[in-house]
């Protein structure tokens, strides 16, 4: 018969988990853990933060490349606005007014802010621009829905309805709908706010927990 060889190791290895009170079974069921591995559940919310983040970050990013194209470059009806755009102001020798500046500054801030939140994934840049982007959301909606639900009586808006620019929603008496440029302007300032809280609250959750 064949000697029965046995590994030393694995014998010295036999006697310590013996000696330290740890059975076979209890090392097979409970293997010891890597120390860098995260826990499944805290992984995978992490990965839904990044994706929200993400999503966010380049809906902000989007919005204010979009809100700069309208403000400089015209584009027939879509931005044709009585006071032309800035790159016509410039030719024509009007110059760009500070309010125009302060307007710019304004929308460029909450992008510029919630961008530096994703990359650094910080709770505190990505507050204020939210905070801004619902503040210039309620104002878009005083300006634009409230006249087209509940209908207007100022001049400006109803001679805005009668103009060139291009509509997407129709208007109905004194029911004035937004045009397609600042529908456009809602749409992805809503998809940026939403996606933006969702991925700040999972943020806060999990610094929490």
């Amino acid at each position: 018969m064949r000697p029965n060889r046995t590994n030393p190791r694995s014998g010295i290895e036999a006697v310590n988990n013996t000696a330290s009170g740890e059975s076979d079974a209890q090392i097979r069921r409970f293997p010891p853990s890597l120390p860098h591995q995260l826990p499944v559940n805290f992984a995978d919310r992490g990965c839904r933060i990044i994706a929200m983040m993400e999503r966010s970050a380049w809906l902000h990013l989007l919005l204010t490349v979009y809100l700069w194209l309208i403000s400089w470059i015209p584009l027939g009806n879509w931005n044709r606005q009585p006071e032309g755009t800035l790159l016509q102001a410039l030719l024509d020798g009007r110059g760009i007014q500070a309010e125009d500046l302060g307007m710019l500054a304004f929308v460029t801030l909450p992008g510029v802010l919630f961008w530096l939140a994703y990359k650094r994934g910080s709770f505190w840049f990505a507050l204020p621009a939210l905070t801004l982007d619902i503040v210039w959301l309620v104002m878009q909606i005083q300006s634009w829905w409230l006249p087209y639900i509940f209908g207007t009586d100022k001049r400006w808006q109803l001679a805005y309805a009668k103009g060139p620019t291009t509509k997407l929603l129709p208007s109905f008496g004194n029911h004035v709908a937004p045009d397609g440029m600042h529908f456009m302007i809602h749409v992805l300032l809503v998809a940026a706010l939403f996606t933006g809280v969702a991925g700040l609250r999972q943020i806060k959750l999990a610094q929490e927990k």
